[in-house]
């Protein structure tokens, strides 16, 4: 029975380990008090450091302008109460170039020599940059889209207006020869809208 609780536990580790080193995002366990007790090789790409330079680090180190020790803490002992937590966080490169992070707190109990029970924190970190740079494509193609279809609506509203004159002065003037220009100019018109609306909807198509 000892034999097989040992396997297991042996299994259950590898098991851990390969999940802590394969998984694609960065993952820390930390003290409550926020140090820093172990990293996958993940966080030592993202930093630019190395381990003993990112173990001896304090939160502040690690993170962008205005992102204290102060406030990780904060999240820290939310964890410790709640047994988890969720925030979005600056983080800070070694080279001072800084990038957005999502963070997963989790609460988890080591066991100490004695046997009792000590609390640490399993923060697990994706850097969502690429996730940023898609949002603000977006919101500038959002921008120039509404840009775009305000001058097409008064580029419409103008010809229409235009349109008007022409059809006016068909109808009061017996002038043949001058009849037949105005209904040119007005099919002309209205093709022009006609252009506009499609290439609106060639727009719209593309989302």
């Amino acid at each position: 029975e000892l034999s097989r609780r040992e396997q297991e536990i042996r299994s259950a580790k590898l098991h851990l380990e390969a999940i802590y080193e394969g998984s694609p995002d960065l993952i820390f366990v930390h003290t409550t008090d926020g140090k820093i007790i172990d990293v996958n090789d993940n966080v030592l790409v993202a930093y630019g450091v190395s381990r003993e330079e990112i173990i001896a680090a304090a939160p502040a180190d690690m993170s962008g302008r205005g992102y204290t020790t102060e406030m990780a803490l904060e999240h820290l002992q939310a964890a410790v109460r709640t047994g988890k937590t969720e925030f979005e966080w600056v983080g800070k490169r070694k080279n001072g170039e800084e990038f957005p992070l999502e963070i997963r707190l989790r609460r988890i109990d080591s066991v100490r020599l004695d046997g009792t029970l000590e609390p640490e924190v399993l923060a697990i970190a994706r850097d969502i940059s690429e996730a940023r740079m898609a949002e603000r494509a977006l919101e500038q193609a959002r921008k120039k889209l509404r840009l775009l279809n305000t001058v097409i609506f008064q580029d419409i509203q103008s010809t229409i207006f235009a349109l008007s004159a022409y059809i006016q002065l068909s109808g009061s003037n017996r002038d043949g020869t001058k009849v037949t220009a105005y209904l040119d100019k007005e099919a002309f018109l209205i093709s022009k809208i006609v252009s506009s609306l499609n290439f609106t909807k060639n727009f719209q198509d593309l989302g």
